[in-house]
């Protein structure tokens, strides 16, 4: 997968957000970084999956997802 910096600085922007506010629903979400619903969902979540801390097992992960309209996001041990 190639990534732009563009990206990557966008999915960081969304971890302290999340971690602080458990639950937050997708348009607050948009609304406080200024990103479009549709990249949160489409395009930040799904890399943010893809991030953790070597070796890169399933529990060193971070855990993103959507329950509904709310965005929970969790780390790894």
């Amino acid at each position: 997968m190639n990534l732009s910096l563009e990206t990557v600085l966008r999915c960081l922007d969304l971890v302290p957000i999340v971690r602080e506010n458990p639950g937050i629903r997708l348009a607050e979400l948009a609304q406080r970084t200024g990103f479009t619903e549709k990249a949160i969902v489409e395009q930040l979540i799904p890399t943010l999956m893809l991030c953790g801390a070597p070796p890169y097992m399933p529990h060193d992960y971070i855990s993103i997802w959507m329950e509904g309209d709310e965005v929970h996001c969790s780390f790894a041990d």
